[in-house]
């Protein structure tokens, strides 16, 4: 995730050994999911950038979580306003 703290637009990046299917949420501190990237979508092996629009958020801490079928991911992201 890049550039922290994050004002707008970020760049989610992430690598898959193999293809899969992958689900990519944003969640805040309370479990709330605040936005769906990926839902279960089919992803090849290799590098991904996906791009997250953070406007209209609240400042604060969230959590970025990738789940795959044999694996889960959790990194924060800080966003200001």
């Amino acid at each position: 995730i890049a550039p922290m703290p994050v004002t707008g637009l970020t760049h989610l990046r992430f690598v898959l050994p193999e293809a899969t299917l992958v689900w990519l949420d944003v969640l805040d501190l309370a479990g709330r999911r605040v936005a769906s990237v990926l839902s279960g979508a089919e992803r090849p092996a290799g590098i991904e950038t996906l791009t997250l629009d953070t406007h209209g958020w609240k400042s604060g801490m969230y959590l970025a979580r990738l789940r795959t079928l044999t694996a889960s991911v959790t990194r924060r992201i800080v966003v200001e306003r």
